[in-house]
């Protein structure tokens, strides 16, 4: 059973089912919160003020203040210097925001490879340091073996207040 479907006290999606107040939820508290959910994401989708992109990546303003911003940085470092029992890359930049911030924003960072992991080419991020409202910041990848010139790909989401 899925989730929804526990949500729902084990009845199954019907697209016939227009509102949260069509499912058979015993349980008040389960269905205020997902009226609760549905309105806010509502909400926050009739109150974005400006979205767009550039060459940085793309973001979306909120009239809360509230900014999205989020790209994708392709690069290919070699991680080759020693670092305790690991190897990790000379520290490198993620570039700028698409838009910017009122002040550093709180990010998250992902890694990726396009290369095989079969052939031992994961990674990690050691984290995003000397960020600032328009500068993404910079940081280091890790992996278990030494490697050159391996391809990956740093996806950021950013978010913070841009009034």
């Amino acid at each position: 059973m899925g989730l929804c479907e526990i949500i729902r006290g084990g009845v199954p999606i019907d697209s016939s089912m227009s509102s949260t107040s069509d499912y058979p939820v015993k349980n008040k508290v389960v269905n205020e919160a997902i009226n609760s959910a549905k309105t806010t994401l509502q909400n926050n989708i009739n109150n974005v003020v400006q979205s767009g992109s550039n060459s940085n990546g793309s973001f979306v303003k909120y009239d809360d203040g509230t900014m999205i911003c989020y790209k994708h940085v392709n690069v290919t470092v070699s991680v080759t210097n020693t670092w305790g029992t690991l190897y990790e890359s000379p520290a490198f930049s993620l570039g700028n925001f698409p838009a910017s911030f009122t002040a550093a924003p709180v990010i998250s960072a992902t890694v990726s490879t396009t290369k095989s992991l079969s052939a031992g080419f994961s990674g990690w991020l050691e984290g995003v340091f000397a960020s600032t409202a328009s500068f993404v910041g910079q940081t280091y990848i890790l992996r278990p073996t030494s490697a050159a010139n391996v391809p990956y790909t740093i996806d950021i989401i950013a978010i913070g207040k841009w009034k």
